[in-house]
């Protein structure tokens, strides 16, 4: 088996008879301007014709690019399949049947399904969308976990029961989402950290053989949120630390590189290359924000209103929701979003709300139903000090369910609290049994 590396989350898991590759962003912005790619890709859409099968673990941009996949010659995409997790929302099967690829599967996520002779492929669907991937081939087992939330051993142990043992872990190595405000280093360098730890927990459950350090070789590209470099994860860093805490063999690829994993990597290059990268972003120039008219801003809202009302139960949104004020940073102005009312201006007093951000960014929260998603992601807000962030995200959590193609009614809150409480309930027995 060989891996070709494409970049951040994207790479080649060639095994002869099968190229699949994983998520590919190659080029261009993502989450609303928040994101760049730290190193450039080598991989162009010409190579694309190297490639049998496409796997989307999720939706979010870094992973899913529709703008990428339309610049892929249409000759060339009628000779890649596409595999992806069943959701109910299907846009993502959808799109690319619209773009002309080959072929679109539905990945069954209770069983193995057969590529070619002796490679076979394992999804299943996570939290909130993502999913995650093992490849069997007759001489190695790959495990991608990418961004999938595997934070306990609980967690972790699941996936294992199904995958068995693990030649190769890809995991993410550092946080990729707003992690506190401009001032909170110590709290950006604890999420950091729990990265590492996190790292170390899936090594000690998975046992691989050797950990590749994935989805993380980004960088904060705007001024909204650029102070959240100086704390993310280093790839050298990572790289020692793995060393250090676990037993697996790390392995850090560059864009372009190839590795035979039969055979024994040096990474020194690639860790060179990437340094090289990271002295880059201090002087990189930044993103700045667009001012929204305000009347813009007030009608997006009004629909967005409405879309909430159409697609959920009304007693549930009344119930969830309740008014929340936001301080728009480039007007230096107070609005308040309400079902009931709309967006209206109603100050000036920053400390009285729930989030501060700016006009471009809260349209296109308004606009898009993954928008406050992607303003999570982005990290292009801040919370005042006695804000309720909860009473804010929740009108755009509920409009990312929607995204998914789910209604947030009472039979939605049973299903998404009954596991929890399974869960917890199951976490409860069996440290109680570890303590006899």
């Amino acid at each position: 088996m060989i891996i070709e590396w494409v970049n951040h989350a994207s790479f080649i898991l060639d095994t002869q008879s099968v190229r699949l590759m994983t998520d590919p962003w190659i080029e261009g912005n993502a989450f609303n301007n928040g994101w760049q790619l730290l190193s450039p890709s080598r991989f162009g859409y010409d190579d694309f014709r190297t490639v049998s099968h496409i796997w989307f673990s999720h939706e979010h941009p870094d992973h899913f690019a529709p703008p990428n996949l339309r610049r892929i010659p249409p000759e060339i995409r009628q000779g890649i399949t596409v595999l992806y997790q069943r959701t109910r929302d299907k846009k993502v099967l959808e799109l690319c049947k619209g773009l002309g690829f080959g072929s679109v599967e539905v990945l069954d996520p209770n069983a193995w399904g057969e590529l070619a002779p002796g490679v076979k492929v394992f999804v299943s669907p996570h939290l909130d969308g993502d999913s995650w991937m093992c490849l069997r081939s007759e001489s190695k087992t790959v495990l991608n976990i990418n961004d999938c939330m595997v934070e306990t051993t609980f967690d972790a142990e699941d996936i294992r029961k199904i995958v068995g043992d693990v030649d190769i872990l890809l995991t993410q190595f550092s946080y990729a989402n707003w992690v506190g405000n401009k001032d909170d280093s110590a709290f950006r360098k604890a999420a950091a950290r729990e990265k590492l730890d996190r790292m170390v927990m899936q090594s000690r459950v998975f046992r691989p053989r050797v950990i590749i350090p994935a989805g993380s070789y980004v960088w904060f590209c705007h001024t909204e949120n650029s102070y959240m470099n100086e704390d993310m994860n280093r790839i050298h860093d990572v790289y020692r630390f793995l060393e250090e805490r676990t037993r697996a063999i790390p392995v850090v690829l560059y864009p372009g590189d190839t590795w035979n994993v039969e055979h024994a990597h040096d990474s020194s290059s690639s860790l060179e290359m990437y340094s090289v990268d990271y002295g880059k972003i201090p002087t990189s120039a930044l993103i700045e924000s667009q001012q929204v008219d305000l009347a813009e801003l007030v009608s997006s809202s009004t629909e967005f209103i409405h879309r909430l009302k159409e697609s959920n139960d009304s007693m549930i949104l009344n119930l969830l929701l309740r008014p929340t004020r936001i301080y728009l940073t480039d007007y230096e102005r107070t609005v308040e979003l309400s079902l009931r009312k709309g967006l209206r201006e109603v100050g000036r007093d920053y400390g009285s709300c729930d989030v501060a951000l700016s006009s471009e960014s809260l349209l296109y929260c308004f606009r898009f139903r993954w928008g406050g998603d992607t303003l999570h992601v982005n990290g292009r807000f801040h919370k005042p000090k006695d804000g309720k962030w909860k009473r804010f995200r929740r009108y755009f959590s509920i409009a990312s369910l929607n995204n998914r193609g789910e209604r947030c009614d009472m039979a939605y809150l049973i299903r998404r609290l009954g596991p929890k409480f399974l869960r917890g309930f199951r976490l409860l027995w069996r440290n109680s049994r570890r303590g006899r």
